[in-house]
């Protein structure tokens, strides 16, 4: 196999099989975990702790001094959204604050980083719809931007399981969850808690919709056209590595045969683990935006164990709920105090091999 690049025809097949040989080797996950510090920080600069201050701006130049370093080169991007994640993580720590102006800087830096992985892009970029939410509820246009980001890289992720499960959880976050104005906040976590797996909790595959973000480009993997055209429980099952029975289950009120074949456009409830922490981030950013003081704080906790298996959402959820005292704030625990975030991008060796819209 030739080795070489053809700058009119794109990369090789062999250099797009040790693209992504080299990712899947070197990498399983890459998690953030910077916004509990930094609201540690920022509930110590609300009772007058000058030093937590200053490393919370400190941070914030180190941030835009690291964004200032990437460019829109693969290798040399936001690759796994870690500068995105702490943009969205210390804004809501500076709103805290009341330093709404410096809040809204970093949402837009996080709006403007150069992009990396789809995957990780993805699910930052509606950590950062829902940051918006939290400092600048008003700002409808830029939560969009936000969601239309997510919505765009779910849709170019290049393992297409990883890809139809990426996109079946934006689906659910926007068309279920968002702007959420007419939740009742307390009974949909009484009901989440409760039965996470719930029907109403789940992802959302609909049917046969294209992916109209996904390149056609010779670096992008083809989705077999029987993946593309299932319709059927029986088949949905399968590209999403359920069973059957799971499936009319989950969609039981619809009363579906298992072979029926559904039309374009049906959207069919998806159980998916890998879901539920993500959507704990998402109600608990929905009670920090909107929540009574006080009352916010209780069912912020509750969503602690939905997102316990996942660290990056864990971390996020963990952040939310100290803010959410920050109009009382009162001791923290030691371990806390000890906590210091990572350099807002990690360093990476790898080589890029799927990168977001």
């Amino acid at each position: 196999v030739d080795r070489g690049h053809d700058e009119r025809r794109g990369p090789t097949l062999r250099q797009i099989v040790e693209d992504l040989v080299t990712s899947a080797l070197s990498v399983t996950a890459v998690d953030f975990r910077n916004a509990t510090p930094l609201a540690v920080w920022s509930l110590r600069a609300k009772i007058g702790d000058a030093p937590a201050a200053a490393r919370l701006k400190q941070y914030q130049e180190q941030l835009f001094a690291e964004a200032n370093s990437l460019a829109p080169e693969r290798g040399k991007a936001d690759s796994w959204a870690h500068c995105q994640r702490s943009a969205g993580a210390l804004a809501e720590a500076l709103a805290a604050l009341g330093w709404i102006a410096e809040s809204r800087t970093l949402l837009e830096l996080g709006r403007d980083l150069p992009k990396g992985f789809a995957g990780f892009r993805a699910g930052a970029a509606l950590t950062l719809a829902e940051a918006v939410k939290v400092v600048l509820p008003a700002d409808i246009a830029l939560q969009e931007h936000f969601l239309v980001s997510a919505h765009a890289a779910s849709h170019r992720i290049q393992d297409y399981p990883f890809c139809l499960q990426t996109v079946a959880q934006v689906n659910a976050i926007r068309s279920r969850w968002w702007p959420a104005a007419a939740i009742d906040l307390e009974s949909v976590i009484d009901r989440f808690v409760g039965n996470p797996r719930a029907p109403e909790f789940c992802a959302v595959h609909r049917v046969r919709v294209a992916l109209d973000y996904r390149g056609e480009d010779t670096y992008t993997l083809p989705i077999p056209e029987n993946v593309r055209n299932a319709a059927s429980l029986r088949e949905l099952a399968g590209l999403h590595r359920l069973s059957p029975e799971e499936l009319l289950d989950a969609n039981r009120e619809y009363r579906w045969s298992v072979d029926q074949q559904l039309p374009p456009g049906t959207e069919v409830n998806i159980p998916d683990p890998d879901f539920v922490p993500l959507l704990a981030a998402r109600l608990a950013a929905e009670a920090l935006a909107v929540g009574v003081p006080g009352s916010r704080t209780r069912l912020i906790q509750r969503l602690l164990a939905p997102a316990a298996s996942n660290p990056t959402a864990l971390d996020t959820v963990l952040a939310r709920l100290l803010l959410s005292t920050a109009d009382t704030p009162g001791p923290l625990p030691a371990m806390l105090l000890s906590l210091e975030p990572a350099p807002p991008q990690p360093e990476t060796t790898i080589s890029e091999g799927t990168w977001a819209a």
